[in-house]
């Protein structure tokens, strides 16, 4: 075993001679990611028939290299080579070609950031894959057909990300844990992952349609993330029903229409919830009290309206807060100012009036997170408040009874009366 991995290694890879006599015949585990080696990959490492694990990833190594040399190393389980300057050539060479099918079969294929234009021939005959990576390469086109038996039953993890694949996607692998797709082109509706998978990472393609209904099944869900897409229609009445697991929920840049579901009876874990630049609308439901956790919540750029949602001092997690660019009217609610952890807040452009509540961590916030709403006044704008600014008013009556029965419901006491390409 060499385990080298994570320091401040420079210089060249060494030669290393295959043979009994200085025992490389025995070397299994080569882990060298995590430094600053430069250079090519030497030849000897195509020779060492008992490699089991190869990790080189997160170096400055340099040159061209044909994949299908590692299918020399009929041990290979493992291969890790991401982040480095290697341009891979994926195609079979001539006299390799023939003994593809005698590859290794490999539970791992990392290769992030290599200069990849195509899906490698190598994957044709890797029914064990367990994670395959080819993120961050230069791929176009559709996935090829055969695709679907790379690790049929075994594939649990899959980056495809930041590439330039087209067409529709069908995620056909049943086992399937985290998908990462986020930065392609592409097209048709939204994929609907297997029941086991817990990470779907979709964002900044051109998917098109309404959210499937099924991914609401998903019971083991903890991230959602179809942002900057085309998705049109309602959300899905079945959100309600989402996984108790999902912490993050990302729809942002779509072009989703209708109300929120009044109801969000599975959110205890839910803390990013994303619904900016839609064309959403009504009023956000109090049910969100329900989301206890929530530490991001961005619902601007869109049509919700009402009176300021008073009920958002009442999630004391909160460290994002955006509301702008909405039909907000009424004041901000001092009980706002209990929000120790609110780091960012914006309810620019909307229709709130009053004076800006003070102390805590609105002491903090700059004129831009309160402008085009004319009738709010005190710092940091410079309009003053006067004597006759109205009083702050209390939550509507319909509000005040949703926050008693949420706390019924849930045991806590509430407060006073809620990824770019490149």
């Amino acid at each position: 075993m060499l385990n080298l991995a994570n320091n401040q290694f420079s210089g060249q890879l060494t030669v290393i001679e295959d043979g009994a006599s200085n025992n490389t015949a025995l070397l299994d585990f080569i882990n060298l990611g995590g430094n600053m080696i430069q250079g090519s990959i030497p030849n000897s490492f195509f020779e060492l028939v008992s490699l089991a694990y190869l990790d080189l990833s997160s170096n400055n190594l340099s040159g061209v290299v044909k994949l299908d040399m590692f299918c020399k190393l009929k041990n290979l389980k493992d291969l890790i080579l991401s982040y480095n300057g290697l341009s891979l050539l994926t195609k079979s060479s001539s006299t390799i070609s023939s003994n593809v099918a005698a590859c290794p079969r490999l539970y791992i294929l990392a290769c992030s950031s290599c200069s990849i234009t195509e899906f490698p021939d190598f994957l044709r005959t890797q029914e064990d894959l367990r994670v395959l990576d080819l993120s961050n390469n230069k791929i176009y086109g559709d996935i090829p057909k055969w695709a679907k038996d790379i690790g049929k039953d075994s594939l649990s993890y899959l980056n495809l990300s930041s590439n330039f694949l087209t067409g529709s996607l069908d995620l056909q692998w049943m086992n399937l844990l985290y998908i990462d797709i986020h930065c392609n082109k592409f097209e048709g509706p939204a994929p609907v992952p297997p029941p086991s998978a817990q990470v779907l990472l979709a964002s900044n393609n051109s998917f098109v349609g309404e959210i499937p209904s099924a991914i609401c099944t998903l019971a083991s869900l903890k991230i959602l993330d179809l942002s900057y897409n085309s998705l049109s229609g309602e959300i899905p009445r079945c959100f309600k029903n989402l996984s108790d697991r999902l912490s993050v929920l990302d729809l942002r840049s779509n072009k989703l229409h209708g109300t929120l579901p009044s109801r969000f009876g599975k959110c205890g874990s839910l803390n990013t919830l994303v619904l900016n630049g839609n064309q959403l609308g009504g009023q956000l439901p109090p049910s969100l009290l329900s989301c206890q956790g929530l530490e991001v919540l961005d619902v601007g750029n869109n049509n919700f309206n009402g009176t300021f949602p008073y009920w958002l001092g009442s999630l004391p997690e909160l460290q994002v807060l955006i509301l702008h660019s909405n039909s907000f009217h009424g004041n901000i609610p001092e009980e706002l100012t209990s929000l120790t952890f609110l780091e960012f807040f914006n309810v620019s452009q909307n229709r709130l009036v009053g004076p800006i509540p003070h102390g805590q961590q609105f002491d903090t916030f700059e004129k831009n997170s309160y402008l085009g709403n004319l009738g709010l006044c005190g710092n940091p704008l410079s309009k003053k408040c006067g004597d006759d600014e109205a009083p702050l008013q209390p939550p509507p009556r319909m509000v005040q009874m949703a926050m008693i029965q949420i706390k019924g419901t849930f045991g806590w006491a509430i407060v006073g009366i809620g990824y770019g390409c490149g």
